[in-house]
């Protein structure tokens, strides 16, 4: 299909192309080529139009009718112009009929002069120039029908032959004649031969048929020379002869492998099972795939005449059913894009309205949430994608950027606090008490106080300094003989005291629950003492937050 065909397969619109086209050519001059074109513009119409009518989805009837008038129109022009160029070609026929019909009377004239001359052989000698004169005119005259053309050409030559071989003129004038038929048919053997360097093998056949027409207009030799010049003009016209069978062997074998290439291809396009599609990502793998062979198919020449319009239909078949499931596919999953992209929105608003958040924990805890939800939300419509996307990445970027610059400052401050409290703890560690030793406390109270004030440690190593840190100041209140109830608080270590009471506290009284039955009449002597332990801890935990409590309400005063 050439170019112009593909567009009219496509567009509808290029119907009244071919119809301007058909009116140019009609207008023109009628002979055998243009002829072939108006058929072959025909046959693009009719095409066309079997292509624009066939069923359609989504088509109502109203615009099946509007569509049926405009090709009805445009058809009825068609045939008009068809009608016009039919009387045209008739026309012409019948005047090339009648122009050979002239041409082959002529020519019978011209035969028939030079056989007249050869009746009398003893006057032969003075119709020479006449002689001369009637081959000039064969040459020159038109063809006659092709069969008759054959018969006349074969009596002429043999007419022509008898002329010279029964000539009784001058010898020098005779030979002359047949030097120069020499001369000519030599360059004739000579330029065949060169045929055989010509590579395009249809160039070189059609110059050939020029040949032998120049040779058949071209007087004979002496008599001896003749078959030998005949031989080798044969055998140089014969390799070109064979060079021509064999392209067109070549061709018709290439013509065969190009229908089975197309043949396999279509069965590829056709094996393809189309209700396993069912993502976007499997349409488009498929869709690729399809690409790629429809790209092979240009790459593949023309099967046999008889079958390629058979193996294209077959082609273009099996795309047609790929490429209507597609959009079938698409059409119906527009409403699952559209509320994706609904969803996608939500969490871009989301992750938007958290992006300016300080609450690092619970605010990266919610943006990986999202992120998750991001992951099972399927796909949005193409358009949307990246502009959502981006969206969404920015606000989480934005987030977890502040998070970690602030994260890096607070690690910064975290490495000067330890080194501040290790500064401390050498102090304590290094410290001498005085004679006095109220004053000496009241030192160790102030670096107790400087190293409780002093913000976080790296988690790693707080609890190793922390030990360090109570080893000195215990060391330091033994050599001062200070009693445990005298000593400073140990916020942090109440702390965990207290909350590890409360989780045993917690404990033991689910496990009192899970031990006592609903219907239980006797009191169980190993539940009781649970309780007992239970409100020891209690205790404990109530002296220890007071004594905690008390130790806050000095540091605040301070």
């Amino acid at each position: 299909m050439d170019e112009l065909e593909m567009k009219v397969a496509t567009d509808g619109s290029g119907l009244q192309l071919l119809i301007e086209q058909l009116k140019a050519a009609v207008e023109k001059e009628c002979n055998n080529e243009r002829n072939a074109e108006v058929n072959n513009l025909k046959q693009s119409f009719y095409k066309a139009v079997r292509s624009l009518t066939s069923p359609a989805a989504g088509e109502n009837d109203t615009e099946t009718e509007e569509v049926g008038n405009q090709l009805a129109a445009m058809e009825q022009e068609l045939k008009s112009l068809m009608a016009t160029w039919h009387e045209k070609r008739l026309k012409q026929q019948e005047e090339e009929k009648a122009a050979q019909a002239v041409h082959q009377k002529q020519r019978q004239s011209i035969i028939e002069k030079i056989q007249s001359y050869i009746e009398k052989p003893e006057e032969i000698h003075l119709h020479y120039n006449e002689f001369k004169q009637l081959q000039k005119e064969w040459k020159e005259a038109g063809s006659a029908e092709a069969s008759a053309m054959v018969a006349l050409q074969k009596e002429y030559n043999k007419a022509t032959e008898s002329f010279y071989d029964l000539l009784k003129m001058n010898l020098d004038l005779r030979d002359y004649d047949f030097k120069k038929n020499l001369e000519i048919k030599t360059q004739l053997c000579e330029r065949a031969e060169k045929l055989n360097e010509v590579k395009d093998v249809l160039t070189a056949f059609r110059a050939l048929q020029e040949l032998h027409s120049e040779w058949q207009q071209t007087g004979p030799v002496a008599k001896e020379l003749r078959e030998g010049l005949w031989n080798r003009f044969k055998a140089a016209s014969t390799i070109i002869n064979k060079k021509h069978n064999d392209f067109f062997e070549n061709k018709k074998k290439a013509e065969i492998e190009n229908l089975q290439k197309k043949t396999e291809l279509c069965e590829k396009i056709e094996a393809i099972d189309l209700g396993s599609l069912d993502s976007n990502k499997a349409w488009t793998a498929a869709t690729k795939a399809i690409a790629a062979l429809q790209a092979e198919w240009k790459t593949i020449g023309y099967a046999p005449m008889k079958s390629n319009n058979a193996i294209y239909e077959r082609y273009r078949k099996a795309c047609d059913t790929f490429f209507n499931k597609k959009s079938e596919y698409f059409k119906s999953s527009f409403d699952e894009l559209k509320s994706n992209l609904e969803a996608k929105e939500k969490l871009v608003e989301q992750a938007e309205a958290l992006k300016d958040s300080e609450d690092w924990k619970e605010t990266t805890e919610k943006l990986v949430e999202l992120q998750k939800q991001w992951k099972t939300i399927g796909p949005v419509p193409h358009k949307d994608s990246e502009v959502q996307w981006r969206r969404f990445t920015a606000a989480c970027d934005a987030f977890f950027d502040r998070k970690k610059n602030t994260q890096n400052e607070k690690k910064k401050a975290e490495i000067e606090n330890l080194q501040k409290k290790k500064s401390i703890i050498e102090q304590i560690e290094s410290f001498e008490a005085g004679k006095d030793v109220k004053a000496s406390l009241e030192k160790v109270k102030a670096l107790m106080g400087e190293y409780n004030s002093t913000g976080h440690v790296p988690f790693k190593e707080k609890e190793a300094l922390h030990k360090r840190f109570r080893k000195a100041c215990d060391a330091v209140f033994d050599i001062l003989h200070v009693e445990d109830e005298q000593r400073p608080v140990d916020v942090v270590r109440l702390r965990k005291q207290i909350e590890r009471l409360t989780s045993d506290i917690q404990t033991a009284e689910n496990n009192i629950h899970f031990l006592s039955p609903s219907n239980a009449k006797k009191p169980n002597p190993l539940i009781e003492e649970m309780k007992k332990n239970i409100e020891k801890m209690k205790d404990e935990r109530e002296r220890l937050c007071k004594r905690m409590e008390s130790a806050e309400r000095g540091a605040d005063k301070k």
